[in-house]
């Protein structure tokens, strides 16, 4: 993960607290509800609902969670082979695939 100039990496769930735009589970746009406390809060899609969006929110070690969703999707996309390849053509539709498994891996994160 790339550093800020400080020398500290980034907080990914800074980025989704107070964000009506996303989602703090799954990073994809957010609904019109949110929960949170203390003028902190998650706004969370229909798909991931409150209760993994509470869980988002109370989470210590986003980073770390965010993480392990990118490197199993990433195994999901290598699929055994180190060498993938993927064509101009067919960028679109492999980052769009990306981006749907990185949801659903953040949504099996917090619901175990």
């Amino acid at each position: 993960m790339k550093k800020d100039p400080r020398g500290q990496k980034p907080n990914i769930k800074n980025k989704r607290l107070n964000n009506p735009q996303s989602c703090i589970v799954c990073a994809r746009r957010a609904g019109a509800f949110a929960v949170g406390n203390g003028g902190r809060f998650g706004w969370f899609c229909e798909v991931c609902g409150p209760d993994l969006a509470w869980k988002a929110f109370s989470a210590v070690h986003m980073d770390d969670v965010e993480m392990r969703a990118c490197k199993a999707v990433a195994e999901m996309a290598l699929d055994g082979d180190p060498d993938l390849v993927i064509h101009a053509a067919e960028l679109p539709d492999f980052l769009s695939w990306c981006i749907i498994r990185f949801a659903d891996a953040m949504r099996k994160e917090f619901a175990s």
